[in-house]
């Protein structure tokens, strides 16, 4: 995530010899580490996401729903959980700072689902949205610019794309990419100012996996969608018309379906946990 100073934000998890701590670090724009820190819950700790609000705070979340607020300077500010059936994988700020959490509920096979949480800007629980199916693949989120929420995720091998509004009442709109032979595993999404959506992620492919993008119109049609070659982990960067920028990945054109599906949102109750964890500056990354 990167603040209005252009500092550049990162979250994960370091290994203390004995389990994972929760691990976060401060950048300035050339990459140089101006503070790190590691939190410690008592087990093992993993952060998947990071956002920032406009007053430059910074928020992650992470293992067993794990919610951390934290200032500029990375003090931790106050922290709460969702619960030990929970994971965090998305978090993402909507225009009036509220906190917008994607996780995975999972108590046992028949008592599981994808679940959207709203809190307030000091982590108090405004609301949460149940849906009624197991997903099977991490998942992203992003706030609209009318305040509406999209968030992916994979179910029964298609990418899900859901579209929900702002007070998490309802779905507004959801469709699934199928492609029929691959998976489709949607992990990112974001929206322009013009409330156009593009979402990323990869296909299982026979041979091996290719990364997946795509601009969505009204999660009814696909403009641009391709998929290419990935051999290693990399950063690639696109203009407007998909064409690379600094990169040398081959080009494969796919074509994919958006087919209608039909989930059920269901609103629960949600109180969260505070928390306190042991703080440790000055750490060297794993």
């Amino acid at each position: 995530a990167i603040d209005s100073n252009n500092n550049i934000f990162v979250c994960g998890y370091v290994n203390n010899g004995t389990d994972n701590d929760f691990y976060i670090a401060k950048l300035d724009n050339d990459l140089n580490i101006v503070k790190q820190i590691t939190l410690d819950s008592g087990g093992d700790d993993y952060l998947y996401d990071i956002a920032i609000d406009s007053n430059g705070n910074v928020f992650v979340c992470g293992s067993k729903g794990y919610v951390i607020k934290l200032d500029n300077d990375l003090t931790v500010q106050k922290q709460v959980y969702l619960g030990d059936y929970y994971t965090a994988y998305g978090i993402a700020i909507d225009s009036d700072n509220n906190v917008l959490i994607i996780n995975r509920y999972y108590a046992s096979s028949s008592d599981n689902s994808l679940r959207l949480t709203k809190l307030d800007n000091d982590l108090n629980s405004i609301r949460q949205q149940a849906i009624d199916k197991e997903p099977d693949s991490f998942f992203g989120l992003c706030s609209l610019p009318d305040g509406n929420i999209c968030m992916v995720s994979m179910i029964e091998g298609n990418g899900y794309v859901l579209k929900t509004d702002r007070f998490l009442l309802g779905i507004l709109k959801q469709c699934g990419i199928n492609r029929g032979d691959v998976d489709v595993h949607l992990t990112g999404v974001c929206s322009n100012s013009n409330g156009d959506i593009y979402v990323c992620g990869y296909c299982d492919f026979s041979d091996y996996p290719r990364s997946f993008i795509a601009k969505l119109a009204d999660l009814e049609n696909y403009d641009g969608t391709i998929a290419y070659t990935l051999n290693d982990n990399v950063f690639a960067k696109y203009d407007a018309d998909y064409s690379l920028r600094k990169t040398s990945l081959t080009l494969n054109d796919a074509s994919y379906s958006a087919t209608s599906q039909d989930y059920v949102a269901e609103g629960l109750n949600l109180t969260p946990v505070e928390r306190n964890f042991t703080v440790y500056t000055d750490v060297k990354p794993h």
